[in-house]
């Protein structure tokens, strides 16, 4: 048989991408170069990571448009059919996103509506919000399957006070009822949690630390409603900024070390072993950015990331030797991406319990 290392990368890649992964498990027992090569993180998550119910949507300030995630040559503005904050100018704030439903907030001058909106039958309800004056609020979405219920968990800090640790709340869809469930010893930046393994997760800050630069990843794990810190992988400096996002339903760790980003995928939940490199991408020659985030695989295998809030690349070790910027109709000039999973769960309105 003949070795892999003798075949182009590049048709390898082709040809295991298209087998299935049970298959691909027996066979890093061929070879040594078999096993290197199938237990790559960019093989392994071709079948792991590329999903059809995978959405894209990009927000800028007050507007929302559905990428086309085949081809990626245009954008598309959605009409959310959400009432906006009365007769005026307002700013939409994206809060979190998870399985059908994506949280929504018109911010306008004199009043503030929140909406669990589901992009993709144009589903919306308005949520009951808590007084937010002059406290901030960090919301994310989930839906329990334990109790078949959307859920809102909201994590707040007041600005006023010194003190590092967040309250925490949760609001239940289905009684439409808000209640406090701990503070925890955290701050926490002002961004949804990434929902990964029936938890949420978010980088974090001690209150004991001096600084309050984030290096901690806390999770919260939905059902026993208990916040744990998740073991990290010996890649950190005191230079080094992280960050955390979801991909292919796994836990992946952002490294900025300023010269160049690392990405790592956590294998095995929970395990500090675990940890596998996906990328270390250097500052290619003339283009400088200040966050690089991975959002999904393509249907090709391909990366596509978040490149600041201006501009979505694509990157592939084996294909695309830098990283290539994609030119798409009607892109704003600054954008947050959405990632959602399309759902084929009920209404957000049907009460199980009734």
């Amino acid at each position: 048989m003949a070795d892999l290392i003798n075949i182009p990368h590049d048709i390898l890649f082709n040809i295991f991408s298209r087998i299935p992964i049970k298959s691909l498990v027996q066979l890093r027992c061929v070879s040594k170069s078999w096993l290197h090569f199938i237990t790559d993180s960019f093989v392994f998550n071709r079948h792991l990571s590329y999903s059809k119910n995978l959405k894209i949507i990009l927000k800028d300030f007050q507007h929302f448009y559905s990428l086309d995630c085949e081809s990626f040559d245009k954008v598309i503005e959605v009409d959310t059919g959400m009432s906006k904050s009365d007769n005026d100018k307002h700013n939409v704030v994206v809060w979190g996103s998870g399985v059908g439903g994506i949280i929504v907030s018109f911010l306008g001058r004199f009043r503030k509506k929140i909406f669990l909106w589901n992009p993709c039958n144009g589903e919306h309800i308005e949520i009951h919000n808590l007084n937010m004056r002059s406290i901030s609020y960090m919301f994310s979405a989930y839906f329990d399957p334990a109790d078949k219920n959307y859920w809102l968990l909201a994590v707040y800090h007041d600005n006023n006070v010194v003190d590092l640790s967040s309250s925490v709340f949760v609001y239940s869809v289905a009684s439409n009822t808000w209640r406090e469930i701990k503070s925890i010893p955290y701050s926490l930046p002002k961004r949804h949690g990434v929902l990964v393994n029936g938890s949420l997760h978010w980088v974090a800050a001690h209150r004991s630390r001096i600084s309050t630069m984030y290096d901690l990843v806390i999770a919260f794990q939905i059902g026993c409603e208990e916040f744990r810190e998740v073991p990290l992988p010996n890649c950190q400096n005191p230079n080094c900024f992280i960050d955390v996002t979801e991909l292919g339903g796994e836990l992946c760790l952002v490294c900025n070390y300023g010269i160049c980003v690392e990405a790592w995928l956590m294998k095995d939940y929970g395990v500090k072993e675990s940890w596998t490199k996906l990328f270390n991408i250097k500052h290619p020659t003339g283009l400088h950015f200040r966050s690089l985030i991975p959002l999904c695989f393509t249907k090709d295998g391909v990366l596509l990331l978040q490149m600041d809030n201006t501009s979505l690349v694509l990157y592939h070790p084996m294909i695309i030797e830098d990283l290539f910027c994609l030119n798409i109709e009607g892109i704003p000039k600054c954008f947050e991406p959405i990632t959602y999973y399309e759902s084929t769960r009920g209404s957000f309105k049907s009460n199980p319990k009734e």
